[in-house]
């Protein structure tokens, strides 16, 4: 995944994005209904948490967060949605990922929902920064 000269990404970061992309296309690849979920590695292991509804999933899965902030080493939340690419709309995995202390990194693999498999459209990429999702009730 490419990284922007101004900006690191841990290890432990890149890779857990790589697993959620991955987790990811394989759930939307076997469902037509793909459930948003979030990734959480917490003592050494990784647990998977999957969200119902997919409105404001970012806004459920931070609110999930918050409660499980002590625990948490890293998070990766993983939704189906679109990325624009030089004005041309794509269907995309999205996958916000971070840890506690730093801002989150967002993520994406783009795909072709009408091929049979579902075909990938280049490679994982980075598209940007967001707010960290791990942020502890008050």
């Amino acid at each position: 995944m490419p990284e922007a000269d101004d900006i690191t990404i841990t290890e432990t970061v890149s890779d857990l994005a790589l697993v959620a992309l991955e987790q990811g296309l394989a759930a939307r690849q076997g469902a037509a209904d793909f459930a948003p979920f979030v990734l959480i590695e917490s003592g050494g292991h990784c647990y998977i948490r999957a969200f119902a509804a997919k409105d404001d999933v970012v806004e459920q899965a931070a609110a999930f967060l918050a409660r499980e902030s002590d625990t948490t080493s890293t998070y990766a939340l993983t939704y189906d949605g679109t990325v624009t690419v030089e004005g041309t709309p794509f269907d995309a995995i999205l996958v916000i990922a971070g840890e506690p202390g730093a801002d989150a990194f967002v993520f994406t693999q783009r795909y072709d929902a009408a091929a049979s498999p579902i075909a990938l459209i280049g490679d994982p990429a980075l598209i940007g920064q967001h707010d960290s999702l791990l942020q502890k009730v008050p």
